[in-house]
């Protein structure tokens, strides 16, 4: 059982496909300095960016170097803006589990072209079985064997962990959204991931979840899909019967 560590946001560069030919004028001087918050300088050739599901709280700057021009784009989900060498996009929330992409071409001073693909991966959820009912330890603690676990859209992981009454009475009769999200992309303790799903599966084993304290009434068990930036997606909380 591992520990998940939050992952920061930060665009995935590669090679991609597409093009356009028709540009919009930025009306900039090319040659003025803007600054930016990357040191990365596109380069002549096709680029790619990758970003989360939840897109971007605010502009992500990238520097494009001394681009005139940029292709128009009707996708309402992007927002681009040219600043001389500097290239403002806002990304807005995918809230569909399908990846999208759009593909725009740069035009440089001296009349070359590159092109760019900014893809967005789908809307992380999940989903899982179970097999029988809960069971209870020579300790008390609660487990229960998972039977499947399927990621779907953009998920790339998923966590999850069981609450006993002693957690929500602990925490005033309430296990609040933010807090067990919190836990969980923290590395909490008693979390479950993918990769433990997989491991039991490949030696053959079942994969049980153990709730970390003893429980009598009845326990909560809590999964959230995350992407592979690390943000979470599909929350679900489920009521188990001890």
């Amino acid at each position: 059982m591992k520990k998940y560590l939050f992952l920061a946001f930060i665009p995935f560069m590669c090679f991609g496909i597409g093009g356009c030919d028709k540009f919009n004028n930025s009306g900039k001087d090319p040659s003025q300095e803007t600054g930016g918050n990357t040191e990365e300088v596109f380069k002549l050739g096709d680029t790619t960016l990758l970003f989360s599901f939840a897109g971007t709280s605010e502009s992500e700057e990238i520097k494009v170097g001394k681009v005139k021009g940029l292709s128009e784009i009707s996708e309402d989900w992007l927002s681009l803006r040219l600043d001389g060498e500097i290239l403002h996009m806002d990304i807005y929330k995918n809230e569909d589990t399908e990846e999208r992409s759009a593909v725009i071409d740069l035009l440089y001073d001296d009349g070359a072209k590159s092109c760019m693909k900014i893809s967005q991966v789908g809307y992380a959820e999940v989903e899982i079985d179970f097999t029988g009912q809960p069971f209870k330890d020579d300790a008390g603690r609660i487990s229960l064997i998972v039977e499947s676990v399927t990621l779907i859209g953009g998920a790339s992981d998923m966590m999850m962990k069981i609450y006993t009454e002693q957690n929500v009475l602990s925490n005033e009769g309430n296990i609040p959204y933010d807090k067990y999200i919190g836990d969980v992309l923290a590395g909490g303790e008693d979390v479950y991931d993918y990769e433990d799903y997989l491991a039991a599966k490949e030696a053959g084993e079942d994969f049980v979840i153990s709730s970390g304290i003893p429980a009598d009434m009845f326990v909560m068990l809590f999964v959230v899909a995350v992407d592979e930036f690390g943000n979470p997606g599909k929350f679900i909380p489920i009521t188990i019967n001890a």
